[in-house]
């Protein structure tokens, strides 16, 4: 049924949506899918918002291969939205790693939360550079997400951008990232003491 002053597009999209919130899941079929792709272009963002939603909880695997057109969105509340949905699917990858390099701190940061949760390789060495990206920018937040993968190799890290004068611009972001990763923690085991002075 078409509502008046509404495009097909998105009167498929609140379908799907009102499905979603009535929890007819079961019945989010792969034709009711297809037929709100459309609706990623042309619907306002409350909208889109519910949409990833309601997508992210389908039991659906080609669901990922839409959500992932969100990641380019203008809108940084849309891409950070996106970022959750396809980590909820279990469908984490590159391009949501592209995204530690997004214009939106808030969408950087939903990305950098992704590869620590995700587990993803080199995880602390991708968090790590994180805590450089951006003059520092998200120092300490990565810095609390390293305590949740490896301390001693994240600290470890840090320690050889301080024992590295090339990089002395840099060490502020590496000290404040230390002193977060290792604040009320116990000392982990392995962690050598390093005297400051020979730095």
């Amino acid at each position: 049924m078409m509502m008046y002053g509404v495009s097909r597009p998105v009167c498929s999209a609140i379908s799907v949506v009102r499905m979603w919130r009535l929890r007819w899941r079961p019945f989010l079929t792969i034709q009711t899918r297809n037929c709100a792709w459309p609706a990623a272009a042309s619907a306002e963002p409350a909208l889109k918002l519910l949409l990833i939603r309601a997508l992210a909880a389908c039991d659906i695997a080609a669901v990922g291969d839409a959500l992932k057109t969100y990641l380019n969105d203008d809108d940084s509340f849309i891409r950070a939205e996106a970022i959750h949905a396809l980590c909820k699917l279990g469908q984490f990858g590159a391009e949501i790693e592209a995204l530690l390099g997004d214009p939106d701190s808030s969408v950087r940061l939903s990305a950098a939360k992704a590869i620590a949760g995700a587990g993803a390789p080199d995880a602390v060495g991708k968090i790590v550079d994180f805590a450089f990206s951006f003059e520092g920018y998200h120092g300490v937040q990565a810095a609390r997400l390293l305590r949740r993968l490896d301390v001693v190799e994240a600290s470890g890290r840090f320690m050889e951008t301080l024992r590295d004068p090339e990089q002395n611009r840099t060490w502020s972001v590496a000290i404040n990232a230390l002193a977060e990763l290792n604040a009320s923690q116990p000392r982990p085991a392995g962690l050598v003491d390093v005297n400051t002075s020979q730095l």
